[in-house]
């Protein structure tokens, strides 16, 4: 423990799934804006994010099946949703402009 009182197999298990829904709102937000305001090109960050959810959840699987190793899927997961945002504004303004 490190004063924060949390395991670090409970605080990999919180982020696990504040991603996953991170990546589903953002996903609804990319689709809500293409639509609504007609900035096709946020549609581009749709798939990245599902994709970075979905590594999310595998990399979490594969932690748990190898007693507490390989956590660069999540990580690689964790970086895309985040990352889909950048993807969905730059293609965005790419097609604007």
């Amino acid at each position: 423990m490190d004063g924060s009182g949390l395991s670090l197999e409970v605080r990999i298990a919180i982020m696990t799934v504040v991603l996953v829904i991170l990546a589903i709102l953002l996903s609804v937000a990319f689709v809500a804006l293409a639509v609504g305001a007609e900035m096709w090109g946020m549609l581009a960050g749709v798939p990245v994010a599902i994709l970075g959810g979905v590594l999310v959840l595998v990399g979490r699987r594969r932690r748990l099946a190898s007693d507490g190793g390989r956590i660069g899927v999540s990580v690689l997961g964790g970086v895309l949703v985040v990352g889909s945002t950048r993807v969905a504004f730059m293609t965005n303004n790419a097609i604007i402009a």
